[in-house]
């Protein structure tokens, strides 16, 4: 007999990066580089490499997936007509 459980892993159309999301990201990603690199310096370059920048794009993107995890859990459990005590999720 075949589980009825729900997948929470994303399609792989979901798990697509678009473009708007990548720009977004690595937007914040070099505003983070820059900021970075005027109070640490470039770490004899280092922190000047692409594999650097890589990095920060892939946390950044990290960072959004997360927080729209959790809003959207937030807004589940504010939805639910009873109260919810802690641990009951």
């Amino acid at each position: 007999m075949e589980s009825q459980e729900t997948s929470t892993l994303p399609t792989y159309e979901e798990s697509l990066l678009n473009e708007d999301l990548f720009l977004v990201a690595e937007k914040k990603a070099k505003e983070k580089l820059a900021r970075i690199i005027e109070r640490e310096g470039d770490l004899n370059g280092e922190r000047r490499k692409p594999e650097y920048l890589v990095q920060l794009i892939i946390e950044a993107i990290k960072e959004r997936e997360a927080s729209k995890h959790t809003i959207g859990r937030y807004l589940e459990i504010k939805e639910k007509p009873t109260a919810v005590a802690v641990g009951q999720f």
